[in-house]
């Protein structure tokens, strides 16, 4: 009888072989500044939904990389250039919520674009107001002073 346990054991194994796990992606500066390169390639030839994909995709792989912010900006930049702003409101302020990002002022001019897509007049200044104040000398100060004045 234990024989016959001890075989069945073994043909249970041999029916379900367990399934080997995916090793997790390995990030090397070298991978993952390959395809950032290739999705802003692809942002500026105004592919856009690739772009998104490509971004969410490195984003999704690379969630603690220092650029991961720069990706959410650009899947901002290009929902706004899509047209669908509120998507573009959630991937800007994704950016403005990272401590390290470096594109706060580029994100802040595109939100208060976006809001004021939206009809969120009120949500617009606030947005271009705090790149004002935040970031004075920001080379996109003149732009959302412009746009104060437009609205």
């Amino acid at each position: 009888m234990l024989e016959a346990v001890a075989s069945s054991k073994k043909q249970v194994g041999r029916a379900q072989p367990e399934k080997a796990q995916p090793a997790p992606p390995v990030v090397t500066g070298a991978s993952f500044s390959r395809q950032y390169e290739q999705a802003l390639q692809t942002f500026y030839r105004k592919r856009y939904a690739d772009a998104i994909q490509m971004f969410t995709d490195l984003v999704e792989r690379y969630p603690t990389h220092s650029l991961s912010s720069s990706c959410q900006y650009w899947i901002g930049e290009a929902n706004f250039h899509t047209g669908n702003y509120q998507a573009a409101v959630a991937s800007l302020n994704q950016v403005l919520d990272s401590a390290r990002s470096m594109k706060k002022d580029d994100a802040l001019l595109y939100l208060g674009q976006s809001y004021a897509q939206l009809n969120r007049k009120d949500d617009a200044r606030q947005a271009l107001n705090r790149l004002l104040q935040d970031f004075p000398s920001s080379e996109y100060a003149s732009k959302a002073e412009a746009l104060l004045r437009q609205m």
